[in-house]
């Protein structure tokens, strides 16, 4: 792997590592929420008000939301 990519999968796993209720992520999939609960490798996600969750595995949260936002806002 290039450097700039090694770099990104280590940030990437020490998110997933750090990963704890309450915060707001983005899956792979595109859905946004507010993690509910994490248990070992899997990840409940609220992903709306009226507590529609989703479990997931730990490799299915892409990013956290508040670091999405920003990235969006700089490209603009």
């Amino acid at each position: 792997m290039m450097r700039p990519q090694q770099k990104r999968r280590k940030e990437q796993q020490a998110f997933l590592e750090k990963i704890k209720k309450g915060q707001s992520v983005v899956t792979v999939g595109g859905i946004h929420g507010k993690i509910y609960e994490v248990v070992d490798d899997l990840v409940t996600v609220e992903t709306d008000s009226k507590g529609s969750k989703i479990t997931l595995s730990k490799s299915a949260i892409s990013i956290e939301s508040t670091k999405m936002q920003y990235l969006q806002r700089k490209k603009s």
